[in-house]
């Protein structure tokens, strides 16, 4: 994530704002638990140079419609105080990456009729093949190569996670 927000805000020339480094929750499922995403917004906001956070996680089976919202009221309960901004991955990042097949992973060709009706972590797992995918390795090298226009085109999530970096910027550079 943090490769993907600083190459969008480089190409949306925001130099002045600072991307730091992400907290990583060790899964989804220990995120979303009672108080613990409001534990992870109050970390993000103790650092002296945080100007507002942005939440990102998988959405997996369940409805974004309902995920989302329910994230957001959360820390922005949790950090009244911080622009907070929440998107979810339909399914999962992984599907961001397929949605931009053509410029992530050349020679792939991929052709789904829904970008976020699949899941996209198998379809990605075999662009390694016979090799082993390794999120930590290959999801930062993958995302580097992310064509916003044509990702967001087939994603409406990436759309929305791209909006979600515009309206913080926005917010943060009000403040």
């Amino acid at each position: 994530v943090p490769v993907v927000v600083r190459s969008y805000l480089q190409r949306r020339s925001v130099f002045d704002v600072e991307v730091g480094k992400p907290i990583n929750a060790k899964g989804r499922s220990k995120l979303l638990r009672a108080g613990e995403l409001e534990r992870f917004a109050r970390l993000a906001a103790l650092h002296a140079d945080t100007g507002g956070i942005l939440v990102v996680c998988d959405s997996d089976d369940d409805p974004p419609c309902q995920l989302g919202p329910e994230v957001s009221r959360r820390c922005r309960e949790a950090v009244p105080h911080m622009p907070v901004r929440a998107c979810l991955a339909v399914r999962e990042f992984e599907n961001w990456l397929l949605a931009s097949t053509e410029s992530v992973s050349p020679g792939h060709r991929t052709s789904v009729d829904d970008y976020e009706s699949v899941h996209a972590q198998r379809v990605v797992a075999q662009w390694r093949a016979p090799r082993k995918y390794v999120k930590a390795i290959h999801q930062p090298k993958y995302a580097a190569r992310i064509d916003f226009e044509l990702a967001a085109s087939r994603s409406p999530s990436f759309s929305r996670f791209l909006r979600c970096i515009d309206e913080l910027v926005s917010e943060i550079k009000r403040s």
